[in-house]
């Protein structure tokens, strides 16, 4: 997802519609959306917790971003993988 554009949106938008394989609705996006921008703020206020959890994730920050931004990449990422939608496809 972070490699296919440096917009957030279209970022999430990538995501959701690799994973979903159907065009993605901006009402799809804002609740991923809210949830990375909660997760930036969490691991900014909290650096540790953002590295150790790149760390669990065997992930390599990439040198351009920061490691509670990429932190909360795993987050959003995680999540499109759990949704029930990806899970039980028809």
């Amino acid at each position: 997802m972070i490699s296919s554009s440096t917009d957030v949106q279209d970022r999430i938008h990538a995501g959701l519609r690799l994973s979903l394989i159907r065009p993605i609705t901006d009402n799809d996006a804002q609740p991923l959306l809210n949830l990375l921008n909660d997760a930036i703020k969490a691991y900014e206020a909290d650096p540790k917790q953002a590295e150790q959890l790149i760390a669990s994730a065997r992930g390599t920050c990439p040198p351009n971003m920061p490691p509670h931004e990429y932190a909360a990449w795993i987050i959003a990422s995680s999540t499109i993988l759990n949704l029930d939608e990806f899970l039980s496809r028809n």
